[in-house]
């Protein structure tokens, strides 16, 4: 006989997968628009030697591109070669790249909390806070790391590549999920266990009487 809980949890996840395919489907661009002023601050923040011309969402063909446009605002090295101040370079990455974390992370912690006691409040806000730190590692770094790849593959082919590049290569070869599955499984082990403890202190409150019975 099928587990009611796990049946309730598929649910779930299969209910919120559709529901989020479906919001990305029509209102993709919209929600994407939301996340840029964050995108903008922290690629000025890892990468201060430019200065960003756009950022914004664009389509070419069928498929929908967060895309970037940078100069140099000073002279910047790659490998033995410098780049003169005002050297304009471009870079882009899906916009569904910017939604794989939460259509992986909250049917997974929403069906793992169909299943395992938490603390809906705790369950909540770790989701919330896992999605924004997420989103802050994937798509500026993506971007960056792209600018980085193209003027390494032009200027110095046989460099060892940067640390944005590395971080590139590791989202765009299945770190992107797994990461959301590791956040998943933290935010929902820790609500787990914030529900856990107030269960315990509950009964630890009851008067000696009630426990005896």
């Amino acid at each position: 006989m099928q587990n009611p809980d796990v049946r309730n949890a598929a649910l779930v996840a299969l209910a919120s997968a559709g529901a989020l395919a479906a919001l990305f489907l029509v209102a993709g661009e919209a929600c994407g628009t939301l996340f840029l002023p964050l995108y903008r601050f922290e690629i000025e923040a890892i990468f201060p030697f430019v200065d960003i011309q756009h950022l914004l969402i664009d389509t070419s063909g069928s498929e929908r591109l967060i895309t970037l446009q940078v100069i140099f605002n000073s002279p910047y090295y790659v490998g033995m070669n410098r780049l003169a101040a005002g050297t304009a370079v471009s870079s882009s990455t899906l916009l569904g790249h910017a939604f794989q974390p939460l259509v992986i992370l909250l049917p997974l912690v929403g069906a793992a909390g169909a299943i395992v006691p938490t603390s809906k409040k705790r369950l909540v806000t770790g989701a919330a806070f896992s999605l924004v730190l997420l989103t802050a590692l994937d798509v500026p770094f993506v971007l960056v790391g792209a600018i980085e790849d193209i003027l390494f593959n032009q200027f110095a082919p046989g460099n060892p590549p940067s640390l944005t590049m590395r971080w590139l290569y590791f989202l765009n070869g299945g770190g992107r999920w797994g990461l959301s599955v590791a956040a998943a499984i933290v935010t929902v082990a820790v609500a787990s266990s914030a529900s856990v403890n107030l269960n315990h202190k509950r009964l630890s409150l009851k008067p000696e009487g009630l426990k005896n019975e």
